[in-house]
């Protein structure tokens, strides 16, 4: 099962590595659904330690901004592996001499390469 904010899956707190829990109905743990919510996570994290300080709850707060804290670094890992990937398939979609690229604004480009193609 899927819905509108699947694009990146950020699992920071999985068990496994890859673990996503979209296919495998609601989640039951603390388990970030996409970079998304991760970044409300942090949001929000950083907004609810500031008032469990303001109520004098110390130990809740340090916790949430320890979650937090790790939240953060799980967004980063995610954009920079997201970004090395990318890289590689320009790699591997150069070395192939039949590989054309277009600009997204190229429609007449396009439409005239698929034309010739067929």
């Amino acid at each position: 099962r899927a819905d509108w904010n699947d694009c990146l899956n950020l699992n920071c707190f999985s068990e496994e590595p890859g673990e996503s829990f979209q296919t495998s109905g609601p989640s039951e743990g603390p388990v970030a659904e996409s970079v998304f919510i991760g970044g409300m996570f942090v949001l929000y994290g950083r907004e609810y330690a500031e008032i469990c300080q303001a109520r004098g709850l110390n130990e809740e707060a340090q916790a949430v901004l320890a979650a937090v804290s790790d939240m953060e670094q799980a967004i980063e890992t995610v954009k920079r592996e997201s970004r090395r990937y990318a890289k590689r398939q320009r790699t591997w979609f150069r070395a192939r001499s039949e590989a054309r690229f277009f600009a997204p604004q190229d429609l007449d480009g396009l439409l005239a390469a698929a034309r010739q193609a067929c």
